[in-house]
């Protein structure tokens, strides 16, 4: 029984990563979830704020510590079965990438009181900026062990670990807080258990025999091509920051703290479309690199529909759900000083979905070595979002960041489309656009669902996960019954 349940559903390894990745983003955005109720009570918004622009100068500066090395990583590493080759390009770009975050930390450090009056305007805010420095190091050389764990396809192990990790933070956030520690405390936090999870990556990758714990580099024109290839990537970083995170420094420039608290609060919701894209984008690009090396293009066609069409059944019903539930999830996970207008989230949510919409695109361009033409379309969307942020949040307030959000992914979302088309692919085989139609009435009909029947479940977290199930029971069983009650056909789709 067990056997043909296995066979109906097709468990395969690509999705065993997807289910790893799935439980693992799960925690992650769940850990979000959990944090923010915590925080925002303890903190306050202001408060909340300020943790906010903390990520925001972490996110911008451990990817330009990384000199864009995850790409070429993925490139070259996945497949090769010389240990060696691995070790020495793993030992050169760890001691690269300390280096350099080290530099920007110190950075950091030393500007803090200059960033802290001219974006956070909090009084305290001084030493937890200048702690939170170390977050640049420590996430830098992180990430570059996640992309070498993706590139030996070892996505079950570093999903278990942030899942390990993200538990055991939200058990320590509790405990600081119930201790009336404040945010400082929650920073020291974080970089003692990025430290330790950081050798535990390292000693695993050792002990499962991906690397020789020996003393060899990888030769310096490798190590330059590398770096020449990561360059346009970190400055496409960059403009990706400016697209997506500088609109928090417009807010901190032009109004308060206390408003970008609002507004990450309302991103950190809608950042649920992204979670639920991750499981299925950190496997795809290796299995396309696999494909794309190989001529087989009917193959990467395939895997790329595969993927997206898994996504879209899960995210399409997630946007709608988001939209007509954001206050109420907002209001009962706050409190009552984060309540949005109406039509700030929308604009937002959506805008992430298109973004997760290209990513099959993107990773092509990466694939037809164009990291100078993803640098120069992230540049053209970081000013593109930067200039409507300035024109419009001093008018609009955070709506004006909204809109421009959105603006900016549509924007992005027609070059990535124009620019592989000039490759030879058809659109409409990277995407099963006949399923992402029935997935989208299946949600339309659980909208009305939802709307009708979401006053009568409002004011505590447990009637609003009722209404969450009945919303999601909607929207699976019209999908159901639109595909003629044909169970397999379901199945399919994963």
């Amino acid at each position: 029984m067990i056997e043909k349940f296995r066979s109906l559903i097709k468990i395969r390894l690509n999705q065993k990563f997807v289910i790893a990745r799935v439980f693992a983003e799960f925690a992650l955005r769940a850990g979000s979830l959990i944090t923010f109720p915590l925080l925002s009570r303890a903190i306050g918004a202001e408060g909340y704020g300020v943790n906010s622009q903390l990520g925001v100068i972490n996110s911008v500066l451990w990817p330009i510590a990384t000199v864009g090395m995850g790409f070429s990583i993925v490139r070259m590493i996945t497949g090769n079965k010389n240990k060696e080759y691995v070790s020495a390009r793993f030992n050169s770009s760890i001691l690269l990438v300390l280096c350099t975050s080290l530099l920007l930390a110190s950075f950091v450090f030393f500007l803090a009181p200059f960033i802290n009056d001219l974006f956070f305007k909090v009084s305290w805010a001084t030493p937890v900026i200048q702690w939170s420095s170390l977050l640049i190091v420590l996430t830098a050389i992180e990430q570059v062990l996640n992309d070498y764990y993706r590139s030996r396809l070892r996505i079950v192990a570093y999903s278990v670990e942030q899942i390990i990790q993200i538990i055991i933070y939200v058990i320590g956030l509790v405990i600081i807080l119930n201790r009336s520690g404040g945010l400082l405390q929650v920073v020291l936090l974080n970089i003692t258990l990025k430290f330790i999870f950081i050798l535990i990556l390292l000693i695993y990758f050792i002990h499962a025999g991906e690397i020789i714990p020996k003393k060899i580099f990888m030769p310096r024109n490798e190590l330059l091509e590398m770096i020449r290839f990561g360059i346009p990537v970190v400055v496409m970083g960059i403009g990706a920051w400016v697209m997506s995170l500088g609109d928090r420094f417009v807010i901190g420039y032009f109004m308060d703290s206390k408003q970008v608290g609002i507004y990450n609060a309302a991103y950190t919701l809608a950042g649920l479309i992204t979670s639920l894209g991750a499981p299925f984008w950190s496997p795809l690009y290796p299995h396309m690199a696999l494909y794309k090396n190989s001529n087989d293009i009917e193959g990467l066609y395939n895997i790329c529909r595969k993927y997206s069409t898994m996504y879209f059944l899960f995210s399409i019903p997630a946007i709608i759900g988001l939209i007509i539930l954001s206050n109420e999830m907002i209001h009962i996970l706050g409190t009552s000083e984060f309540i949005l207008s109406i039509f700030v989230f929308p604009p937002i949510v959506i805008g992430l979905f298109l973004d997760q919409f290209s990513s099959s695109s993107q990773y092509l361009i990466y694939l037809h070595n164009q990291p100078i033409f993803m640098r120069n379309v992230m540049i053209l969307a970081g000013v593109f979002n930067l200039f409507l942020n300035v024109f419009l949040v001093p008018t609009f307030g955070i709506l004006g960041s909204s809109i421009a959000t959105l603006a900016t992914y549509i924007l992005l979302t027609i070059l990535f489309l124009r620019k592989i088309h000039t490759f030879g692919y058809q659109i409409k085989k990277l995407y099963d656009f006949r399923s992402i139609i029935t997935f989208i009435i299946s949600a339309i009909f659980m909208a009305v669902v939802l709307y009708l029947i979401k006053s009568i479940f409002t004011g505590n977290f447990g009637l609003l996960l009722i209404l969450i199930f009945i919303g999601l029971f909607s929207y699976f069983i019209f999908l159901f019954g639109i595909n003629r009650f044909n169970i397999n056909k379901l199945f399919d789709y994963l």
